[in-house]
């Protein structure tokens, strides 16, 4: 495994400053070489683009999941990275701020209803903030009234979506973001 590891980076060496890669989930099996391995990445990634993904210069949409829950983090998770989008995740308000602030990603999914610093607070600090204010955020959250959605968009989320989130809906204001 090794040899085929430094094999591929040899092959890659020169262009690999400038390239992104993505790990994906193909069976290499009976795929033979390094260089044939590449050449099977590529020719996938130039002849089935993932449609309703953000695309900025190519690069898969950086995307920030802030929710306590473990199995709404893993659902969304999912969902994302079946339209081709990278995730990020935080299980808090105050780290969601946090990796916002350091990887500055394309769009932040948020929670509203967590221990500590809510999602309310959060948005409001990353949209007031000068490194994240041009970060998009949808809030995604149990609380269903018309007051806590006004009151979300107050803070500066981007829209709005009550749990359980519908995967089509949320794809559909992803891309109407972008």
């Amino acid at each position: 495994m090794t040899s085929t590891i430094a094999a591929v980076l040899a092959l890659l060496e020169a262009p690999l400053a400038d390239a992104h890669f993505e790990l994906v989930d193909v069976d290499c099996a009976g795929i033979g070489t390094a260089a044939a391995a590449v050449r099977v990445f590529v020719e996938l990634a130039e002849n089935h683009p993932i449609p309703g993904r953000i695309d900025l210069d190519g690069v898969a949409a950086a995307t920030l999941i802030v929710d306590d829950s473990p199995t709404e983090r893993l659902a969304l998770t999912e969902l994302l990275h079946k339209h081709g989008y990278h995730v990020f995740t935080s299980e808090s308000g105050d780290e969601g701020v946090a990796k916002a602030k350091e990887l500055l990603p394309d769009l932040i999914l948020m929670d509203v209803v967590m221990p500590g610093t809510n999602g309310f607070q959060a948005t409001r600090a990353l949209t007031r903030d000068e490194a994240t204010k041009n970060i998009p955020v949808i809030l995604c959250t149990t609380k269903d009234q018309e007051t806590d959605k006004v009151w979300g968009m107050r803070q500066g989320a981007m829209d709005y979506l009550t749990k359980p989130v519908d995967p089509a809906a949320l794809i559909a204001k992803i891309a109407a973001i972008a």
